[in-house]
């Protein structure tokens, strides 16, 4: 068994919350009162209403990912093993798809017409939304390629082992299936496997990965191993060497290629979390000491020249990565994930998780929220109790933003529904708000 994932590293309890049917409703950009952060009258005038639907889905589903044209959101959880298809304009369930393993990633073509399901056919498989993520390094499985409008698989490749990451090239060219043990790299043309390259000695249960260096590599983490770097022009991978007084801890891994750096975590000799900032080319770390730590990755506001990391709440300046500002909200040991809207006008972030048995000793269950944050201000421009319901442990939450900025997609696991939330433009309405 392979270490364990950040949500498995402490004790939880379960909960039953029934689904809930599918609704919408409008809903006002007001924060409350039980949140820090304060709110910014002129900012907030100019905050598009948002409206929430409901989806009820049956399944901890705990990925998603949106079709280019912003008309379907296709949404799966880890270890299950069915695709909802849903109609984002009506927020409902359009379509079933049967997957013939357990679902462990989940990618959409650039055309929208294809979907990359990876699955390996674990024989105990967890079920409680609690439980994490399995990762069982080198079980093998498979890359489905199934039709986005049918549901049919038309190819299935063999994978030597669990695939959690399913990344798209950056010219869309390729797909690159991060297994436990490397890279499988595929050819979107022909679909068919044109490079294997195995992780370095050690690396036994990668969970994550980026693209970095224009293409050229792949950076990807082990939790506690640290980084293994893939140079895809070479065919080669080896693991990089910790900063003098850091550990690596491969703790969350993001990727600006317009900066052409990688973000990660490190421990320094106190135990505290610290950013690491790796140059993509000459794969050189530069440690930003702690509180400034990429748990829950790290995203880059070109205008405004600002790093947000909302593992922290920290918000740094992208030149000297000195601190400017914190987000008006933060979940302790949980963090949050985060998406900027495309004009980086507003930051939208929601839990990664939910507080810890320390945390319920104070009576602070996690609800599913969302909420709107400035770029420039960093004051809170809306707060929504998605569900208005609370879990005490559940999966990670993602926030996926579709390409207008209008629309979002929230799995919400402990729940087993999704959130449709629509921002949209009363004077250009994108197609999914017509």
């Amino acid at each position: 068994m392979t270490p364990l994932t950040p949500l498995e590293r402490f004790p939880m309890r379960s909960v039953l919350i029934a689904c809930l049917s599918v609704a919408l409703v409008a809903l006002p950009c007001m924060a409350t009162a039980s949140l820090p952060g304060e709110m910014d009258p002129a900012a907030e005038a100019s905050l598009r209403p948002l409206t929430v639907a409901h989806v009820g889905v049956g399944q901890f589903a705990d990925i998603a990912v949106i079709s280019p044209d912003e008309r379907l959101a296709y949404v799966t959880g880890h270890q299950e093993d069915s695709i909802v298809v849903i109609d984002l304009r009506t927020a409902r369930e359009l379509h079933r798809f049967p997957v013939p393993d357990k679902v462990w990633g989940l990618a959409i073509s650039p055309d929208g017409r294809r979907l990359f399901v990876s699955s390996t056919p674990f024989p105990a498989p967890l079920t409680n939304q609690c439980s994490g993520m399995l990762l069982r390094g080198a079980d093998p499985g498979h890359l489905f390629i199934m039709d986005a409008l049918s549901g049919e698989v038309t190819k299935a490749l063999p994978l030597p082992a669990q695939a959690l990451s399913l990344l798209l090239s950056p010219d869309g060219t390729q797909l690159a299936a991060v297994t436990g043990t490397g890279v499988e790299l595929v050819d979107l043309d022909s679909e068919t496997v044109v490079a294997s390259i195995a992780a370095p000695a050690g690396f036994v249960a990668i969970d994550n990965a980026v693209f970095a260096a224009g293409g050229t590599k792949i950076f990807a983490t082990q939790v506690v191993q640290g980084i293994a770097v893939f140079d895809l022009g070479s065919g080669s991978a080896h693991g990089l060497a910790s900063p003098p007084g850091y550990t690596l801890d491969g703790l969350g891994i993001s990727s600006v290629a317009s900066l052409n750096l990688v973000f990660t975590s490190l421990v320094d000799s106190r135990s505290d979390l610290a950013l690491g900032v790796i140059d993509a080319s000459t794969e050189n770390i530069r440690p930003v000491p702690a509180p400034s730590n990429a748990f829950g990755g790290v995203l880059y506001a070109r205008r405004e020249s600002r790093l947000f990391l909302p593992g922290s709440a920290n918000v740094l300046d992208a030149s000297t990565f000195s601190a400017v500002g914190k987000l008006p909200v933060f979940y302790f040991e949980t963090g949050l994930v985060a998406q900027l809207s495309p004009d980086e006008s507003i930051l939208y972030v929601r839990p990664f998780g939910a507080p810890i048995d320390t945390l319920l000793l104070t009576n602070h269950p996690a609800h599913y929220d969302l909420l709107a944050i400035d770029v420039s201000s960093l004051h809170t421009l809306a707060h929504i109790n998605v569900t208005q319901g609370t879990v005490v442990c559940t999966r990670p939450t993602p926030l996926i933003v579709g390409p207008s900025g209008q629309v979002m997609v929230l799995p919400n696991p402990g729940l087993r529904t999704v959130s449709i939330v629509k921002a949209c433009s009363p004077t250009h309405p994108a197609r999914v708000c017509r």
